[in-house]
């Protein structure tokens, strides 16, 4: 048998006492440890010459909730960045909405009121609501 002296005991003792725990249904989940990685999905919409489509709106629905998500793209109207037409589908935040069973998300892009292009995601989340994943889904969306 290792013999653990008493200081080092007590030191495992705090530290596996002061691990972040995920929350499952708003509760500590004991066997739980997320990972400070947040996770963000994201498709293209480009038209059907190919051209990347930049500044349209875009919205993100829970088929089962009913739950819509709008999230601020942080990079519009910045082409030099790279990401010209990228638009986030999903992201960590949807954790506490989603389960193991994946869940349909539509995914729309629209100008003016206008549906421009519409992609449908299957997304899930672990056990413990860390992170969400995609389970099915394409990354380059084209318009209608």
């Amino acid at each position: 048998m290792i013999r653990i002296g008493r200081s080092l005991r007590l030191q495992l003792f705090c530290f596996l006492f002061l691990l972040p725990g995920c929350r499952k249904d708003d509760q500590p989940v004991r066997d739980c440890v997320c990972s400070e990685q947040f996770a963000t999905y994201t498709a293209f919409v480009k038209d059907r010459s190919g051209n990347l489509l930049d500044s349209l709106q875009a919205t993100s629905t829970n088929l089962r909730t009913g739950k819509q998500y709008s999230f601020r793209q942080p990079w519009q109207g910045e082409p030099f960045l790279g990401h010209a037409g990228r638009y986030i589908v999903l992201t960590d935040e949807a954790t506490k909405d989603l389960g193991i069973v994946p869940d349909t998300i539509v995914f729309k892009a629209t100008r003016g009121g206008t549906i421009v292009a519409e992609g449908r995601y299957l997304f899930n989340t672990d056990e413990c609501r860390c992170h969400i994943n995609k389970v099915a889904g394409a990354d380059t969306l084209t318009t209608l």
